[in-house]
C-alpha cells in the first residue's frame, strides 16, 4: 500500500502519515549550518502528513546548541549514533610518528659527516617514499570524507530503524558525503527509493581538497555510484543542478533544485530596524573565512573606508560571529595587520538565537562569498537568515552566482560587489553607510517565496511521487524533466510549488 492511500476503521476512511528515514551527520544539537535544513524539512514536512525518523550522530566534539533541540517536532524519532573518528586519530598517529621519525634522523645527521655517509641517498629515498606512502594512506581515509568511520555504525542503526518503523523513502543530505553511501546500502538492501540531497557539490565543490590519481579515480566512482543509484538528486542551488547534469548526464532525468529556506517562526519575533546612535554603523558577517573565502579583502576594503572617510562619517565597528579564525591565524591578529584591530569585534561561535539577535540589531550585514572555479555553485544558508531578517546586505557575489538573483527577486537592500576586490568592496561599503540602494521603493516585497515551508512542498511533491503508483499533478516534479534539456534548464520549477500545494 503506498502512502497515498488509505485505511479504513469502522467504515471511517483515515489517511495514512508518511515515513521517512533522514539520514544526517549535520542535526540539532550540532551547531553546523547544515543543521537548519535538515531541521527545517523535519518540522515543515510533519505538518504536512510525514513523520521523520533521523539518524546523525552523538554530538561529541562538535559544537552544539541545545536551544536548537526545542525546535524538533515530538514524533520525531532521533537516533544519535555513537562513534569515534577512528580516521582522524589514526591519521594524526601516522603524522606524529613521520614526524619523530624525520627529527631523530635530523638528530642522527648532524652527528655525523653527511656527505662521506654512503647510505645518506638512500635514506633520503626511504623518507621519500615513506612520506609517499603516509600521505597516500591518510587521503585515503578520507574518502569520501573525514567522517566516514561514521558509515558502519549509522548503518546498523539505519537496518534497525528500517526494520521496525517501516519508511516509505529515504533521505541522505551532504556533506558529509558519507551520509549517501549508508543511504545507498540501504535503498538496495530493502528497495526504497531515496533521495539524495546536495547542500554542496561532492567532486565540484571549491572547498574540498582536489584527490589525485588512483584516489581522485576512488572518489569519483563513488560520487557516480551515489547519483546512478539514487531515486531522486536534490540540489540547493540551480547552478549546482546545472553544473551535476553537464558533467554526470545520467541525473538529468531524476534531479532538481531546491534552495535553502526561511524558518518563519525562528524570526518571527526579532527586530528588524534596530535604534542606535547617529554616529555608529556597525555591520556584521556570520560565519567562517575558509579556503577562498578570505577575510583580507574585507579587512583591506575596511581600512580604505576609513582611511578615506569624512570626519562626519559614523563610527565604523565590524562584528564577526562564527569561527574566530583563518588558516590557523585568529582574526583578531590579521586585522591588527591592516590596522583596523580597534574597528573589529570578534565574538566567535556563538548559539544561534544569539547570533540571530547580534544580525538584527546590525546596521548592515555582509554577505563573503568567493572568486574563482565554482564561486557560481553555493549559496550559504545565512543569506535567507539576513532576508528574514531585512538588513541591508553587502554581498561579495560573482555575477553568476544564484544569491544575485535571490537578493534581486526578495527586493532586498543590497549593495553587490567582487568578492575577492577590496577596492570594490570598499566603495559597496561606501554606498551602504550612505544609504544608497537600488529599487529602494520595492525593499523586501518579495521575501515571502523564499520560505520554508514552501521548500518543503517541493521535497513533499518529490516524497509523494516515489512513494505512489497512481499517476496525478502531483507528479509533474517529475514529469517536467522528460521535457526537452535546454528548455528544463532555463525552466523555473513554479509548477512545484502549486502541484504541491494540496498536500
Amino acid at each position: 500500500m503506498s502512502i497515498q492511500e488509505s485505511r479504513s476503521f469502522d467504515g471511517n476512511t483515515i489517511p495514512e502519515r508518511g515515513r521517512w528515514l533522514c539520514i544526517a551527520y549535520a542535526f540539532p544539537p550540532v551547531s553546523r549550518s547544515g543543521s537548519f535544513r535538515t531541521l527545517g524539512f523535519v518540522r515543515e514536512l510533519n505538518t504536512m502528513g510525514w513523520d521523520a525518523t533521523v539518524i546523525t550522530v552523538e554530538p561529541g566534539d562538535e559544537k552544539i546548541d541545545l536551544a536548537l533541540l526545542d525546535q524538533i517536532p515530538s514524533k520525531t524519532k532521533v537516533v544519535r549514533v555513537p562513534w569515534t573518528d577512528r580516521i582522524v586519530r589514526i591519521k594524526k598517529r601516522l603524522l606524529i610518528k613521520d614526524r619523530r621519525q624525520r627529527n631523530a634522523r635530523h638528530a642522527d645527521e648532524c652527528d655525523r659527516d653527511t656527505v662521506a655517509d654512503p647510505h645518506h641517498g638512500k635514506t633520503e629515498k626511504i623518507d621519500s617514499l615513506y612520506q609517499s606512502l603516509r600521505d597516500f594512506v591518510s587521503r585515503a581515509m578520507m574518502i569520501p570524507d573525514s567522517r566516514a568511520s561514521w558509515i558502519g555504525p549509522a548503518y546498523r542503526a539505519s537496518v534497525n530503524a528500517v526494520k521496525q518503523l517501516s519508511p516509505h523513502v529515504i533521505y541522505s543530505t551532504s556533506p558529509y558525503a558519507s551520509a549517501h553511501l549508508i543511504a545507498r546500502k540501504l535503498s538496495k538492501r530493502f528497495r526504497l527509493p531515496w533521495v539524495a540531497d546536495f547542500r554542496d557539490p561532492w567532486r565540484a565543490n571549491p572547498f574540498a581538497p582536489r584527490m589525485p590519481g588512483l584516489l581522485g579515480w576512488w572518489d569519483e566512482h563513488l560520487e557516480m555510484q551515489v547519483l546512478k543509484d539514487a531515486s531522486w538528486v536534490v540540489c540547493n542551488t540551480p547552478t549546482m543542478e546545472r553544473e551535476l547534469i553537464e558533467r554526470r548526464p545520467l541525473v538529468s532525468q531524476k534531479c532538481s533544485t531546491i534552495l535553502n529556506g526561511i524558518d518563519e517562526g525562528v524570526y518571527s519575533a526579532r527586530t528588524t530596524h534596530p535604534s542606535k546612535k547617529s554616529d555608529e554603523f556597525t555591520i556584521t558577517h556570520c560565519g567562517n573565512f575558509y579556503g577562498p573565502r578570505k577575510p583580507d579583502p574585507w579587512f583591506e576594503a575596511l581600512r580604505q573606508v576609513l582611511r578615506d572617510c569624512p570626519r562626519n562619517q559614523p563610527n565604523i565597528t565590524l562584528r564577526l560571529v562564527g569561527e574566530p579564525t583563518y588558516d590557523g591565524k585568529h582574526l583578531a591578529a590579521i586585522a591588527d595587520e591592516y590596522g583596523i584591530a580597534k574597528n573589529i569585534e570578534v565574538y566567535g561561535t556563538l548559539e544561534h538565537q544569539t547570533a540571530l539577535d547580534i544580525v538584527a540589531d546590525s546596521d548592515a550585514v555582509i554577505l563573503a562569498g568567493s572568486a574563482g572555479d565554482g564561486a557560481h555553485l553555493q549559496v550559504p544558508n545565512k543569506l535567507f537568515e539576513y532576508l528574514a531578517l531585512k538588513r541591508p546586505i553587502i554581498a561579495g557575489a560573482v555575477k553568476d552566482n544564484p544569491a544575485v538573483e535571490i537578493l534581486k527577486k526578495s527586493g532586498a537592500k543590497a549593495v553587490l560587489c567582487k568578492p575577492d576586490d577590496a577596492s570594490d568592496i570598499a566603495s559597496a561599503l561606501k554606498r551602504c553607510i550612505d544609504g544608497k540602494f537600488s529599487d529602494d521603493h520595492a525593499a523586501w516585497h518579495g521575501v515571502d517565496q523564499f520560505s520554508r515551508r514552501e521548500r518543503a512542498r517541493e521535497l513533499t511533491a518529490i516524497f509523494d511521487r516515489l512513494t505512489t503508483n497512481r499517476p496525478d499533478s502531483k507528479t509533474s516534479v517529475i514529469e517536467e524533466k522528460s521535457l526537452d534539456q535546454e528548455q528544463v534548464l532555463g525552466k523555473k520549477r513554479s509548477n512545484v510549488q502549486s502541484n504541491s500545494s494540496t498536500h
